[in-house]
């Protein structure tokens, strides 16, 4: 539950990375509409992970928030997106592949993922949202508009949703960085599965990033992120869960 300071923290997180990126010369829209987003995901490199594909997902109405960052010009450079899930258990919705997708019904038997995460670990349940579909421009790869537009985007959902968990899926490169927690600010990366599925994900490894809306509010006690000389040389690695082909996706359950 949320109190009068952590609003109050929502907000000053909130005006400082919407002043961050719009000084930088973007302009920010935030909208709900699943198919806006997946039309703008479609103009960039790669592909529209499922859970935020309304053509592959049962979206239900008020269940998606995303951004999006245009430039002078009003193209778009920039945009991520975070999914809510109400009622769930994170294992069953990897278990049954509804986090890829629940808009063809199969008759055949799926065969459980064998989940990897450790003994003992807080299992997300409840209000779970997604956060993925992080894409940038290759040339705003070099200045944390991603590592911004993720951090926004969640204090914006934490807001208006109050989820009890946000989560997202990254493969081995950007795991083994730390960048989810250095940067995202998860405060878990815990192997999530590590073998070939008949359908449902398209890699056979990913790793699982989350934090709590407990471990979010002591966040927001803090200073919004500020990018400094830990930001990786040459700009952002890849976004969480998706690449296309064998180049990642530049630069966030």
């Amino acid at each position: 539950m949320l109190d009068q300071t952590d609003y109050a923290n929502l907000e000053r997180h909130i005006a400082a990375y919407v002043g961050a990126i719009e000084t930088s010369g973007l302009r920010l829209r935030f909208d709900d509409d699943p198919a806006g987003f997946a039309a703008t995901r479609a103009q960039f490199e790669g592909y529209v992970h499922p859970a935020l594909d309304p053509v592959q997902s049962r979206i239900p109405p008020g269940s998606m928030l995303w951004l999006e960052a245009t430039d002078a010009s009003r193209r778009p450079v920039g945009c991520t997106a975070m999914r809510r899930f109400d009622g769930e258990r994170l294992a069953d919705l990897i278990w049954s592949r509804r986090i890829w997708g629940d808009r063809h019904p199969r008759l055949q038997p799926i065969r459980p993922i064998s989940l990897l995460w450790p003994r003992g670990m807080p299992e997300p349940a409840g209000r779970l949202v997604y956060s993925g579909g992080l894409y940038l421009d290759r040339a705003w790869r070099n200045n944390a508009l991603g590592i911004r537009m993720v951090r926004l985007l969640r204090a914006l959902v934490v807001r208006d949703w109050h989820p009890d968990w946000v989560f997202g899926l990254s493969q081995d490169k950007m795991a083994i960085a730390d960048f989810p927690r250095r940067y995202y600010g998860y405060t878990r990366t815990v192997p999530c599965f590590n073998e070939a599925t008949d359908f449902g994900p398209r890699h056979e490894r990913e790793w699982l990033s989350m934090i709590s809306l407990d471990e979010i509010r002591g966040e927001l006690d803090q200073d919004p992120y500020r990018p400094d000389e830990s930001v990786p040389p040459g700009g952002e690695l890849p976004p969480l869960n998706e690449r296309n082909g064998d180049h990642p996706v530049a630069a966030g359950q």
